[in-house]
């Protein structure tokens, strides 16, 4: 028997009889008062649920096959008229910035480890450079968001990554931070399992809202490389707005501003066709981060520039579609509001190694990516202060008027980027065509310090930006690079009277460094001879010898020699000498082992040889 009834029997028992109507009244008034207690009760209880959490770390007692119970649902947006134009639809206030435009920095947490003046931390950063700083990158644990990087919070009395860039808000307190979740690196599979269910992305919504609040984020941007297929497309709207809906009942519930959620978006017409519903992306998006960049690098077997503004006359119908003019008009065309569109800057260029020094053009041969950086330490790619430092020694300066942006030639390296003079130019093109703003990535690849490039000034490109943006001044000395005069240049159409580069000798370990060397495994069984099949197998480029067997020994010791032709293919014939050093590895092979080469001494013989 349940307490109501206990109750009401026993005030019915001690009424007297003869009083039926006095008895009658007495229970009517019990049923409505035990009516409204539990219609308050109910009340109460769904206030609580909406009411968010100071921890999400519990864990939600629901199966996956199952719907995600109110609990985990209590960041729903309530329906309100004033936001939601139908079921499936639902608009976004902000655009543009009240007082101009947007100039949006990624800061990356893997800068820290960089040597001598490529190191970057949060200090570097001039708080008001930037309208937005947007962290990378955040991780994903069990479907939840959390750090990365060991030190990006604070522990054990060291201020992490996160505070101390939530201290340049203290000097600009109009500046936006925003934690971004993905990469390149990050991959696919992780966004696929977190998306593929309601389930899934109400766990990671649960954990992201009070990560992001606790650490003194103002949003989140999303950096999925990339959705593909019908799946993928459908997840991703379903995850921008489900975290649209939760940022809103979450604001409104706390009385603080809305939390903002942008995205970083591709540029390749497949990739944007293939995994974006564009129109709803730009519906539940405050603001859209374009990668206008990496149009062309290392993985190509000719030179192209890594973000030219238009299209040069020499792209074939398909590399017409390669560049920042033609993505952003793609995203508009398939609906993207010109007003959240952000375009992307690198700070830095991608280079090629030419596979013939005397053609040095865009679409020139190349065979693979340029040397790494000394600083990036990344074959194919260099930061902006790494190009300065290689005009300001010496290197070729080339301004394509067609793409309106340049190039450097040094030697055998190729090197498409961006510079003053081309970041103004792209300026005043987001200006012409009412786009949001610029995007960079990535603050730390710029010349931070003002001490590489010249013209007395930090952030160069940045800086370059933000004054023709927001017409704030870099400072009363600065001045741009005029890297045609530094680096004696013509302009690209006068490319013939260049005076052709010298055979670039190149050193016998940097030949070395070329050639193949064994990478797969190599099953040697236990005899002196190596079959011809075995030493294709293994070490194409490499002359393979056995040793004789020492007594009792468990492994085949096996001379590798690296073939004199080749090393004369890959040097210049002017830089080849009359005797060349040609290094001699061992190694010890046991069956089914990858080989291991270790240098153990090196011999004169002639090229004839």
């Amino acid at each position: 028997m349940r307490w109501p009834q206990i109750v009401s029997n026993a005030i019915w028992r001690r009424i007297p009889r003869p009083c039926c109507k006095l008895r009658t009244i007495v229970f009517l008034c019990l049923v409505v008062f035990l009516l409204v207690q539990i219609s308050s009760t109910e009340r109460s209880t769904r206030r609580r649920l909406r009411r968010p959490l100071k921890s999400v770390s519990h864990s939600v007692s629901v199966s996956k096959d199952q719907e995600v119970s109110s609990s985990v649902n209590r960041f729903r947006l309530r329906s309100r008229p004033n936001h939601r134009k139908t079921d499936n639809s639902l608009t976004t206030t902000a655009k543009k910035d009240k007082d101009g435009y947007k100039v949006v920095c990624y800061y990356t947490n893997w800068s820290q480890y960089r040597v001598k003046i490529g190191k970057f931390t949060p200090e570097d950063i001039i708080p008001d450079l930037c309208t937005h700083i947007i962290f990378a990158f955040g991780w994903l644990k069990k479907g939840k968001l959390s750090s990365f990087e060991s030190n990006d919070e604070t522990k054990d009395g060291k201020v992490g990554l996160y505070e101390r860039i939530q201290k340049l808000k203290k000097a600009n307190p109009n500046l936006k931070t925003l934690l971004a979740i993905g990469g390149w690196s990050f991959g696919t599979q992780k966004f696929k399992d977190m998306a593929s269910t309601r389930y899934a992305r109400q766990t990671f919504i649960f954990s992201a809202i009070p990560f992001l609040r606790d650490r003194g984020f103002d949003g989140l941007d999303i950096d999925w490389e990339y959705p593909k297929g019908s799946d993928d497309k459908k997840n991703y709207v379903l995850l921008l707005k489900e975290l649209r809906e939760a940022f809103e009942a979450e604001a409104q519930e706390i009385k603080k501003p809305v939390l903002l959620l942008s995205a970083a978006v591709p540029v390749g017409p497949d990739n944007i066709k293939g995994g974006y519903d564009v129109p709803a992306v730009g519906t539940y998006l405050d603001f859209i981060n374009l990668m206008a960049y990496d149009f062309h690098g290392k993985w190509e077997r000719e030179t192209g520039h890594n973000a030219p503004l238009h299209s040069p006359s020499s792209d074939s119908q398909y590399q017409k579609q390669l560049n920042v003019e033609h993505a952003a008009n793609l995203w508009v065309k398939l609906g993207a509001p010109k007003e959240k569109m952000v375009i992307g800057m690198p700070t830095y260029g991608r280079s090629f190694t030419l596979s013939n020094t005397a053609k040095f053009g865009v679409h020139s041969p190349a065979s693979g990516g340029g040397k790494e950086g000394t600083y990036t330490k990344e074959s194919g790619f260099l930061a902006y202060y790494e190009v300065c430092e290689m005009l300001h020694n010496g290197a070729t300066y080339i301004w394509d008027e067609e793409m309106k942006v340049p190039y450097v030639v040094n030697g055998d390296q190729w090197i498409g980027f961006d510079d003053e003079k081309s970041i103004r130019h792209k300026m005043k093109w987001i200006k012409d065509n009412g786009f949001a703003g610029a995007m960079v990535w990535t603050i730390d690849m710029d010349d931070f310090s003002g001490t590489v490039c010249g013209g007395e000034v930090k952030y160069p490109l940045i800086g370059a930006m933000r004054e023709e943006l927001r017409g704030i001044s870099r400072g009363k000395n600065a001045k741009d690079m005029d890297w045609q005069k530094i680096a004696g240049a013509v302009e690209e159409e006068d490319e013939d009277v260049i005076e052709k580069p010298a055979p670039v000798k190149i050193s016998v370990q940097e030949v070395l460094n070329r050639v193949r060397k064994p990478t797969k495994k190599l099953h040697l069984k236990n005899s002196s001879a190596v079959s011809k099949k075995e030493n294709k197998l293994c070490c194409d480029n490499f002359k393979v010898e056995s040793l004789p067997k020492r007594e009792n020994a468990k492994s085949i010791a096996y001379k590798v020699t690296v073939d004199s032709s080749i090393v004369k293919n890959l040097m210049d014939a002017s830089a080849w000498p009359e005797n060349v050093i040609v290094k001699k590895f061992y190694f010890l092979a046991k069956k089914g082992e990858r080989l291991d080469l270790k240098e153990k001494k090196e011999k004169s013989i002639s090229p004839a040889n």
